[in-house]
């Protein structure tokens, strides 16, 4: 059985918004990382930089990517009443999207809970001579 072209689409399309997710764990482990802001690890100044800018463009971009795909995927169950095993990996997909953006809500809670701003990140001891 020949597959149609936008079932082609479609699971390109899934493969992509699970790349741009795993993409997003990288930004978020970056960007919750108190050694990563201290400037401990030797990560340089433009990563840095970097993740400070591009950050929550880009998790409102991986959002909106998700929202449209499975949008497609909702309707096509309910115009065809097929599954295709690929749509695991859609489900894979919001489950890490939503495990990072509970990362980042987890560390912003505590600091607010603690009476610190967001992000932040306490001074290093220096080490004991």
């Amino acid at each position: 059985m020949q597959r149609q072209p936008s079932q082609w689409c479609e699971r390109i399309a899934i493969v992509g918004a699970c790349c741009f997710v795993l993409i997003l764990i990288r930004l978020t482990l970056w960007k919750e990382n108190e050694f990563f802001w201290l400037n401990i690890g030797g990560y340089p100044r433009w990563l840095r930089e970097t993740v400070l800018f591009v950050y929550y463009p880009y998790l409102f971009f991986t959002a909106t990517t998700l929202c449209i795909i499975t949008h497609s995927v909702i309707g096509r169950i309910f115009r065809q009443f097929t599954y295709h095993r690929v749509w695991i990996l859609l489900v894979v997909a919001w489950i890490l999207f939503v495990s990072s953006c509970g990362l980042l809500l987890t560390n912003n809670i505590k600091n607010i809970w603690m009476n610190h701003p967001l992000h932040y990140h306490r001074p290093v001891d220096p080490p004991i001579k």
